[in-house]
This record gives structure tokens, sequence and C-alpha cells, in this order.
């Protein structure tokens, strides 16, 4: 039998995620709280982001200039840009 547990996983995850941000934020909806909300997730995800992106780049010198703006600017696959 050919059990999809990744698929399971991912959904999983989601709704996981979801029900935490859920608890995370109590109060009803309004711009200021959102604009919050996105300050503090930017400052705890965007340096480790920027951080592993370097990495990257220093350890894979393959990689070019416009690959690395790129992924800085959350572009992943930069061949549609050019």
């Amino acid at each position: 039998m050919n059990l999809h547990m990744a698929r399971i996983a991912v959904l999983l995850f989601f709704i996981t995620s979801g029900y935490v941000i859920g608890l995370t934020n109590r109060q009803p909806f309004s711009w200021r709280l959102a604009h919050e909300y996105i300050r503090r997730r930017s400052l705890r995800i965007v340096p480790i982001y920027l951080l592993a992106i370097f990495a990257g780049w220093a350890a894979y010198t393959k990689v070019t200039g416009w690959n690395l703006i790129c992924n800085v600017l959350f572009l992943q696959n930069p061949a549609w840009h050019i």
C-alpha cells in the first residue's frame, strides 16, 4: 500500500501554523496591528534569510550576481525576469 504521507504532513503543518498564528493574534483585525505583525515577522525572518542566501552564495561560487540579486529580492526564479 502506497501512502502519500508527505501531502498529509504538509497539510498538517499548514493547519497547525494557522492555529498557532490565531493563538498569537487575539485582537480584532486592524491595519495598525497587521502592519505591526508584518514588521515583527520580517525582523525575525529576513535576517536569517539573507544570511542563508549569502552563505549559499559563498559556498557555491557558480551563482551569478543576477541570481543573487533576484534571491535577495525574493525572486527565486530569475529566468522570467530577463
